[in-house]
C-alpha cells in the first residue's frame, strides 16, 4: 500500500511544480497587456470620446481577458485545492488570494458587459475607469502571489527550508 502513495505523491508533486511554472509563465506574458490596458484606461476615462483609444481599450481588454479567466480558473480547480490540503500551508495566503479572485471575476463580468467601441461618452467614461481598476488589481494580485503565495509552495515542493 504504502509503494502506490509515494508514486501518486510524487507524481501530484511533479503535476503541482509543472502547473506553477506554467502560470508563473504566464504571469509574466500577462504584465504587458495588463500595463497597457491600464495606460489606455487611465487616458480613456479623460478622453471616453477618442475612437483611437476606443479601439485600444477593446484589444487590451481583449488580450487580457483572452488569459486571465482560464489562468485564474487553473488556479482556483488546482492550486488553491493542494495548498489547501496541506496542513502546514499558511491558509491565509490562499484565502487572500481567493478573495483577489473575487473580486477580478466581479469586474470581469462588468466589464464584459459592455463595449468600449459602441458605447457612449459616459459609459465608455465608466467602463475605462473600471478596467483602469480591474488592471490595478490583476496587476497587485499577480505581484502578491509571486512575492508571497507561490514561492511558500515551491519550498513546500522542492522541500527547500524556509528563508
Amino acid at each position: 500500500m504504502k509503494t502506490r502513495q509515494v508514486p501518486q505523491a510524487a507524481s501530484e508533486a511533479s503535476q503541482m511544480k509543472f502547473t506553477l511554472a506554467k502560470l508563473a509563465d504566464e504571469d509574466v506574458k500577462l504584465r504587458q497587456p495588463i500595463l497597457e490596458a491600464a495606460w489606455v484606461a487611465a487616458r480613456l476615462t479623460l478622453d471616453p470620446g477618442n475612437r483611437e483609444l476606443r479601439e485600444r481599450a477593446a484589444k487590451a481588454w481583449a488580450r487580457v481577458d483572452s488569459t486571465i479567466v482560464g489562468h485564474l480558473g487553473k488556479e482556483d480547480r488546482t492550486v488553491f485545492p493542494w495548498a489547501e490540503s496541506l496542513a502546514e500551508f499558511p491558509r491565509h495566503l490562499v484565502d487572500r488570494a481567493r478573495k483577489k479572485h473575487e473580486q477580478i471575476m466581479a469586474l470581469h463580468d462588468l466589464i464584459a458587459t459592455h463595449s468600449f467601441e459602441k458605447g457612449g461618452d459616459d459609459e465608455v467614461a465608466a467602463e475605462a475607469r473600471n478596467l483602469c481598476v480591474y488592471a490595478n488589481t490583476l496587476d497587485d494580485l499577480i505581484a502578491g502571489e509571486e512575492r508571497e503565495l507561490f514561492p511558500v509552495m515551491r519550498r513546500v515542493l522542492f522541500r527547500h527550508p524556509q528563508s
